[in-house]
């Protein structure tokens, strides 16, 4: 196995449809109407295949996109062939010329876009939630307080801290109260920050970016 399948050797990604999304998202269709959307870690991109006759204007980052076809087959065939012939019509219809989003390869942290490019950014099951360690969840946060536009508006699902991670609540409330101090609203609904039982609903997480940009100089190094 080379260094690009052992990416996949822990999770490998996965296809929530825009039901799940949406009620996970605390979001609707008519929400993302007429907006520029990025969605981070969007895995098999079902959430986009299921919206495609909406014409949303979507944008999916994941580093799985960063694979080729060939080796994205690779990655589930070998490491989960029990599932592969249920997702080859994802990684077949990613393949095609007529997407069903705008795929980009890329890392959360560091977000391959210019500043105020999106005014919604979604990311379920991705970041922070599978952060490595503090600075990768900083990095997160402030890359998609960065790319959002003025009046933008990021719902990010769950804020559940994984055991076993270098990252813990006192480093999640941190970087939160850093991003409230640049302006930034931040609303929360569910469970504490930290660690939740897998029968509990975790934080449903919603930044809003201030019409006037904020001041850089509160970002932490």
């Amino acid at each position: 196995m080379d260094f690009k399948e052992e990416l996949w050797g822990e999770i490998r990604p996965t296809g929530r449809s825009a039901e799940e999304c949406f009620e996970d998202l605390g979001i609707s269709l008519e929400f993302l109407k007429g907006k520029k959307i990025l969605d981070i870690g969007s895995g098999l991109n079902q959430f986009a295949q299921d919206l495609k006759q909406e014409h949303l204007d979507l944008t999916s980052i994941d580093m799985f996109y960063a694979l080729t076809p060939e080796e994205r087959k690779k990655v589930f065939s070998e490491l989960s062939p029990e599932n592969f012939e249920t997702v080859k019509t994802s990684l077949d219809r990613m393949a095609i010329k007529d997407k069903d989003s705008h795929l980009v390869g890329g890392r959360a942290e560091s977000l391959p876009f210019l500043d105020e490019t999106f005014d919604v950014v979604l990311a379920e099951y991705s970041m922070p939630h599978y952060a490595e360690n503090r600075e990768s969840m900083r990095d997160f946060f402030f890359e998609v307080a960065r790319v959002l536009k003025p009046g933008g508006e990021a719902h990010i699902y769950p804020m559940r801290i994984r055991p076993g991670r270098n990252v813990t609540r006192k480093d999640a409330e941190e970087v939160l109260s850093n991003l409230r101090n640049l302006g930034f609203s931040v609303e929360v609904s569910g469970k504490e920050l930290g660690d939740d039982p897998p029968d509990t609903r975790p934080l449903l997480l919603v930044l809003g970016k201030p019409q006037i940009p904020p001041d850089r100089g509160g970002q932490p190094s």
